[in-house]
């Protein structure tokens, strides 16, 4: 068989190579090659790229924000197992958690400052990531929200062009994370 088959309206489907996968690949070993301190640093700059993009993303949903999207907070089709639903999925999304596990081996006191690097992350992101489904929900009404796309779409929904570029090509749609939910047009 080929490597992608296309059906001449520009539907495909994937068959079992990718060429960006593979890029990506590439040059994650090439920063592995490079040494430890480059892929240390790699890792920090992606880091604190994916929590500008993520403050960016928070930020700008709050402008659009409309309370009458929050009702019902709670809607009943979803209730506590839909609350548990969301809580475990968002979970293993959690941004530096895997980084501070990683370079744990390399703390001055590790007994003292791991338990204190979890803990600051745990809250941390719990409070990013409260701040974001509030932004999303306020942008956007919860009957609009699809799994696809979330903020690229819910900016677009509000008008905001230029920030839905941003919130799509961002490293976060790259990320092992989730996808947050989308508003269609």
């Amino acid at each position: 068989g080929t490597l992608y088959e296309n059906d001449g309206a520009g539907e495909g489907e994937a068959g079992w190579f990718s060429p960006p996968a593979c890029f990506l690949s590439l040059v994650a070993v090439l920063i592995m090659l490079a040494g430890v301190r480059e892929s240390k640093s790699a890792t920090a700059a992606m880091t604190y790229l994916k929590m500008a993009v993520m403050a960016f993303m928070t930020i700008g949903g709050l402008f659009f924000f409309r309370s009458e999207n929050l009702v019902p907070f709670l809607p009943s089709q979803f209730g506590p197992a839909g609350i548990m639903r969301g809580a475990t999925s968002s979970f293993f999304g959690y941004l530096g958690f895997d980084e501070i596990c990683c370079l744990s081996g390399e703390a001055v006191n590790p007994r003292r400052d791991m338990p204190r690097a979890v803990l600051w992350t745990l809250a941390s992101v719990t409070t990013f990531y409260i701040l974001a489904s509030l932004a999303l929900t306020g942008m956007c009404p919860y009957t609009d929200i699809s799994p696809t796309s979330g903020f690229p779409d819910a900016f677009r929904y509000n008008g905001a062009h230029f920030a839905a570029h941003v919130a799509g090509v961002s490293p976060l749609s790259f990320s092992s994370s989730p996808p947050p939910p989308a508003c269609p047009n």
